[in-house]
C-alpha cells in the first residue's frame, strides 16, 4: 500500500477531471472501477477507484481517491493497494508506489494552472 494527502485551492469538478485526464495521459491500462458523489454536511465528496496493470510488478494494481471539497480548497487522498506477488506478505510495493507517483504528477499539474 502506499498513501498520499494534500490539499489544494481549486475546485472540485475540474479538479477531478483534470486529474482523471492527466492519469489516462500516463497509463494505457487505467481504467476507472468506481465512482460516486455525495454531500456531507455542506461539504461535497467524490469517491474514484482506478485500476491498471502495472508492468514493473506484473500484475494489476488499484488506486482509490478521495476528494472532499470544503470552501475553496479539496482535500485529495490516493491509496493504492494491490501490486504484490507474494502469497502471504508483499515482496514488491513498485507498482503500488508508482501508481500514486501518477496521482501526485496529476495534482502538482493542477497546481500550475
Amino acid at each position: 500500500m502506499a498513501y498520499l494527502e494534500t490539499s489544494i485551492k481549486a475546485d472540485l469538478d475540474d479538479l477531478a477531471v483534470r486529474i482523471e485526464r492527466s492519469l489516462s495521459d500516463q497509463s494505457v491500462s487505467i481504467s476507472k472501477e468506481f465512482e460516486k458523489d455525495l454531500t456531507v454536511g455542506d461539504s461535497r465528496v467524490k469517491l474514484q477507484t482506478y485500476e491498471r496493470f502495472s508492468y514493473m510488478g506484473g500484475n494489476r494494481v488499484s488506486m482509490h481517491i478521495t476528494y472532499i471539497q470544503r470552501g475553496e480548497y479539496v482535500e485529495i487522498i490516493g491509496v493504492t493497494a494491490g501490486g504484490s506477488s507474494a502469497r502471504f506478505f508483499k515482496i514488491n510495493t513498485i507498482g503500488e508506489e508508482e501508481f500514486l507517483r501518477t496521482l501526485e504528477e496529476a495534482i502538482n499539474d493542477s497546481r500550475r494552472i
